[in-house]
């Protein structure tokens, strides 16, 4: 049986410019909810909103 680790919450939204420097990328979150998936012998899932 794995240990179960800390939970890792998603990062919470801010408002900012966006990057234009290469190697960043960005999507627009329109609706919906982050979550963070573990996966480690089992599926774990973590959202800051539950």
């Amino acid at each position: 049986m794995a240990a179960h680790a800390e939970p890792i919450l998603p990062m919470k939204a801010v408002s900012g410019s966006v990057p234009t420097e290469p190697g960043w990328a960005f999507e627009v979150k329109w609706d919906g909810m982050r979550i963070v998936a573990r996966v480690d012998g089992e599926v774990t899932l973590s959202s800051a909103g539950w």
